[in-house]
């Protein structure tokens, strides 16, 4: 994938997050423009509105941990084991930050975690 076209994708993913993330603000925060918010300060806003287990908030944190993989250069890399994510999962999740393998052990070791309250 080259890098205009991932920079591209991944703009317009933050851009339609930053405008579902509009819609959550409270009537007291409906004036701010989220377009014009960086991600840490989106983060931070949508952690203390949404609370970290909102799907909008972990989808803002995969953006972010993105946006980091591609300016160090390691984007489309498995964040555990370092193994290049297939082309075409990447392409259909820009997202994604672990191969098929390591994604596979992530989940059950969050569905463990969720079944015994870690």
């Amino acid at each position: 994938m080259m890098t205009n076209n991932i920079v591209d994708r991944l703009s317009n993913i933050e851009i339609d997050l930053k405008t579902q993330a509009q819609r959550f603000l409270p009537h007291n925060m409906a004036h701010l423009n989220l377009q014009t918010h960086t991600m840490c300060q989106l983060i931070q806003l949508m952690a203390e509105t949404l609370g970290k287990n909102h799907p909008l908030y972990l989808q803002l944190i995969q953006l972010d941990a993105a946006w980091c993989q591609l300016e160090m250069g390691l984007y489309g890399l498995c964040s555990d084991c370092e193994a290049q994510i297939d082309y075409t999962l990447l392409k259909q999740f820009p997202l994604r930050q672990r191969c098929c393998s390591c994604q596979e052990k992530y989940r059950h070791l969050t569905h463990k975690c969720t079944l015994n309250h870690c």
